[in-house]
């Protein structure tokens, strides 16, 4: 199976050329407006927007581009491009784009670089403040506030009310790997565990990554006892079927399995609080007319939210995440796209595009009716972002070809994690 992943990890010719840079121009801070009334009608604005893509579908996107439109006059384009070519872009100065929406594991390369502008704005530092310790610890450089939170959330196992009840399964019966994958596997009644099992290795990857590696100091080692087992245990018994795609052993593909989102049939399956529009009971994912229903309310009602199992006793957080803003240092629009900024630290809820996704506050008041803050699932996921923490990751797209060659009988578990440990270390050696 080829996987494209994100590691904690980076590129070697990106980190050179990245420490090389020079800081855009001499990172200049782009000031809060102090007249009333500023017109931006005709100003055009570029955004790098994943979500909303070249295409730019309405609807869609990191902002409600329409609702900013409507309120300043800006207008909006949306280019998309993938971390290493941002990073390039970056590099090269480009002045194409205005406003950057990147991940946290961007963040490392993007401080490094010196590409970012220092923001000076009331608004937005209330805003911040009142956001997720988590999401203010990255927010500023030096002193200086450089990026804006725009998202935060998190990945959970999922689990339908109806079979907490058959099953009496409880957090801590699955708070570790070996006690979920023996929860799942052990069950025989006629629910089925869903998921999908490249990302579940990344969750359980990432976790290894931020508490057993130091890149940092160029320092991994992946040929360990602990590291062999979760490789071995997601991927050994792994089948791919002609007539769909495979999963881990005790489970079944969430994307072609039926029923994989419905209270009634599912065991568990993994999601995130912004997919709640899938989970219904009438939904079957060989069905594309209800594959996504929206209104439903049966993920805020028959569903509830667990942690993504731990790989050992020496992990005590998760690993969360988030998406952030930030102003282009060569944008000939740098006062516009602070005004774009502003209005969504105003009032985030009005000009976000993430739909249920931004867990950005600690108060949970400050929550609108549409995130169900009375449902057990809305509290589930508060209390697992509380126990996750951001933290700075270096990135990097690779191939996972040992995995392929693994499975294909190619190599031996040792050979296979041999090869990734290989690749690992001529990025560290070089």
């Amino acid at each position: 199976m080829k996987i494209k992943r994100l590691l904690c990890l980076a590129l070697v010719p990106m980190i050179v050329l990245m420490s090389s840079c020079s800081g855009g121009k001499e990172n200049q801070a782009v000031t809060q407006s102090t007249e009333a009334e500023v017109d931006y009608s005709g100003v055009v604005l570029t955004v790098q927007d994943t979500v909303a893509g070249n295409d730019f579908v309405t609807g869609l996107g990191m902002l409600d581009y329409q609702a900013i439109t409507q309120e300043t006059g800006i207008r909006f384009r949306s280019k998309s491009y993938l971390p290493d070519e941002t990073k390039l872009k970056m590099l090269a100065g480009d002045d194409d784009i205005d406003i950057y929406f990147v991940s946290a594991g961007m963040l490392h390369s993007v401080i490094d670089c010196g590409f970012y502008t220092p923001i000076e704005s009331e608004i937005i530092d209330n805003y911040i403040s009142s956001c997720r310790e988590f999401l203010q610890e990255v927010a500023s450089v030096d002193g200086e506030t450089a990026f804006v939170p725009v998202s935060s959330g998190a990945s959970a196992i999922l689990i339908p009310k109806s079979a907490i009840e058959e099953t009496g399964v409880t957090a801590q019966d699955i708070e570790y790997l070996d006690d979920f994958l023996e929860f799942v596997r052990n069950y025989d009644g006629d629910r089925i565990a869903y998921t999908n099992s490249s990302l579940l290795f990344d969750y359980l990857e990432y976790q290894y990554e931020a508490y057993y590696c130091d890149y940092d100091n160029k320092e991994a080692n992946f040929e360990t006892p602990l590291y062999m087992h979760i490789y071995e245990e997601i991927w050994e018994g792994w089948q791919d079927p002609k007539d769909g795609v495979g999963a881990t052993i005790g489970f079944e593909h969430n994307l072609t399995g039926d029923y994989s989102n419905n209270s009634e049939k599912a065991l568990c399956t993994f999601g995130s609080y912004s997919s709640a529009e899938n989970f219904t009971d009438k939904r079957l994912n060989t069905d594309p007319n209800v594959y996504m229903t929206s209104g439903s309310t049966d993920f805020f009602e028959k569903w509830r939210a667990f942690p993504i199992p731990k790989i050992s006793e020496d992990v005590i957080s998760g690993i969360g995440g988030g998406t952030y803003a930030l102003i282009n240092p060569y944008s000939e629009n740098k006062e516009a796209a602070l005004k774009v900024l502003e209005l969504l630290a105003s009032d985030y809820f009005k000009y976000t595009g993430n739909t249920l996704s931004g867990f950005m506050y600690e108060d949970k008041s400050m929550y609108p009716e549409s995130y169900h803050p009375d449902s057990e699932i809305f509290n589930d996921f508060l209390n697992i972002i509380d126990d996750n923490t951001t933290m700075a990751y270096y990135t990097f797209s690779v191939q996972r070809l040992d995995i392929d060659d693994y499975q294909a009988g190619k190599l031996t578990l040792e050979e296979a994690v041999a090869e990734y440990q290989r690749q690992v270390d001529i990025w560290l050696n070089e």
